[in-house]
């Protein structure tokens, strides 16, 4: 059967997605090409209002017209973006190169874990979902945690060459992505379909008919932003307390396998115990995790930053196996994208205010006023759920 290679396929895509090979050195890359901290953070804003503004339509054109469609728009979208970055050294021309792989992040998000899900559920092996996802999500966090190894190494002899390399994995995704058997499209009069009604009856879907899955983008995007923080704010406090320049990206590589780990094994409880429990306790143990941060001052800080990254790859993992099970095919790959744009979102309000917290306070205490209120939101979370935990388990 041709649609049991999208597995393997899908696969090489995720592996694709964690190949990085210029982000440990990405701000000297900037300082090289003559960028000042202003236009860095513009850069930064550029690709993150792109993929803003992508997130959902691209979820709803991988149900109107195919994932596999829309993840070869995704992987030439990221390899232009490349090439534009591998070739150029203007200001100017880098923004247009974050317009693109803003555009390539959002049209494989959603599309990607949709595809998988109806592959699996084509095969009748939709009860191993969870179980591929996590194995998909750990080589692509593998791939992320080689390629940053090996993309220190090859700063030391072209930083431009880390862009360049980079471009050969996602000509690779293109190729997979333009060999992958499409499962399921919806074909509804797409002529006389009024698009944007379309996707808004996709919101009232998610966010009025169906409050699971409302309830799992409340709590997803709590849990989004606080790992998400303490991965951008990792680097400053490994100089805070001290860890040698050298350590550093062997601690990145750590944490992106921890999070690999966290996902390829998050189908092993789900025997034991129920969902409702493991959401919980994986929620609670990132903010009480994120509050011991903001009292450690010593090397032990970042034992808790790995455990923080387990957990989200087992929580992240988790949830979307629960989403697309209580997602109609039709709305799929739209419901995955609104997942991720919340995210985004709500990393977006709330980042700058811990930032802020940071510049007035010290380290220390802005990560424990991040854990304390991230904690206390989280326990909010739990009780607008409510009567609805029990629609975790019914899909």
């Amino acid at each position: 059967m041709l649609v049991q290679k999208n597995i393997w396929k899908l696969y090489v895509l995720f592996a694709a997605l964690g190949a990085q090979f210029y982000m440990p050195v990405i701000l000297p890359f900037w300082r090289q090409n003559d960028l000042n901290l202003v236009q860095i953070f513009f850069l930064l804003s550029v690709f993150s209002t792109s993929t803003l503004l992508w997130e959902i339509p691209s979820g709803y054109i991988a149900d109107i017209w195919g994932k596999k469609n829309t993840l070869v728009l995704g992987s030439m979208a990221s390899f232009i973006g490349f090439t534009i970055y591998s070739l150029s050294h203007d200001f100017w021309i880098f923004f247009i190169a974050e317009i693109f792989l803003g555009m390539g992040t959002s049209f494989f998000s959603g599309a990607l874990e949709a595809l998988l899900y109806e592959t699996l559920e084509k095969l009748k092996r939709d009860n191993a979902y969870r179980s591929t996802l996590g194995h998909a999500s750990f080589l692509e966090y593998s791939s992320e945690a080689i390629s940053s190894i090996l993309g220190g190494f090859i700063a030391l002899y072209s930083l431009r060459a880390t862009m360049a390399i980079t471009v050969i994995p996602y000509a690779i995704a293109v190729l997979t992505a333009l060999s992958l058997k499409e499962v399921n499209i919806e074909h509804q009069d797409e002529e006389n379909k009024n698009h944007l009604r379309e996707i808004l009856s996709t919101c009232k879907y998610a966010f009025l008919q169906k409050p699971v899955l409302r309830n799992l983008i409340l709590i997803g995007s709590l849990i989004y932003t606080i790992t998400t923080i303490l991965l951008w704010i990792a680097q400053d406090y490994q100089q805070f307390v001290g860890v040698p320049l050298f350590w550093f990206g062997l601690i990145s590589a750590s944490l992106s396998l921890a999070t690999g780990f966290g996902s390829k094994y998050s189908h092993a409880l789900e025997k034991k115990y129920n969902d409702k429990l493991l959401i919980i306790i994986s929620c609670l143990a990132i903010g009480l995790a994120t509050i011991l941060i903001g009292f450690t001052t010593s090397l032990a800080g970042i034992t808790l930053f790995l455990v923080i990254r387990l957990l989200w790859g087992f929580f992240d993992t988790l949830t979307t196996d629960i989403s697309n099970k209580h997602a109609l095919p039709r709305y799929r790959a739209t419901i995955l994208s609104m997942r991720s744009f919340f995210f985004r979102l709500c990393f977006s309000i709330l980042s700058p205010m811990f930032g802020y917290a940071a510049d007035i306070l010290t380290l220390n205490q802005a990560l424990l006023l991040t854990g304390t209120i991230g904690t206390a939101a989280i326990l909010v979370s739990f009780a607008i759920f409510g009567k609805h935990w029990k629609d975790i388990h019914e899909s």
